[in-house]
């Protein structure tokens, strides 16, 4: 079980979407209501407020690798 103590938004490793910026990443630090997010392919870390991030649905994770594998593919 994830520790959501603020009204749902996600935990510490899970990945997730700033609503403000619709930009998909990792959950890598918390404090108080602010939420440090880290791209998924590695990059940058952003700042987001805890109410303006919610968890990836499974469809999002999903559409996320598939986007990633054909962007791969192309690149060989």
């Amino acid at each position: 079980m994830t520790d959501r103590t603020h009204e749902g938004a996600p935990a510490v490793g899970e990945l997730a979407v700033d609503t403000t910026t619709d930009h998909k990443g990792k959950v890598v630090r918390r404090i108080g209501s602010v939420v440090l997010m880290a791209t998924l392919v590695g990059g940058r870390v952003w700042r987001a407020g805890a109410d303006q991030v919610r968890p990836l649905t499974p469809v999002e994770i999903r559409a996320h690798v598939r986007a990633t594998t054909h962007r791969a593919r192309r690149t060989r």
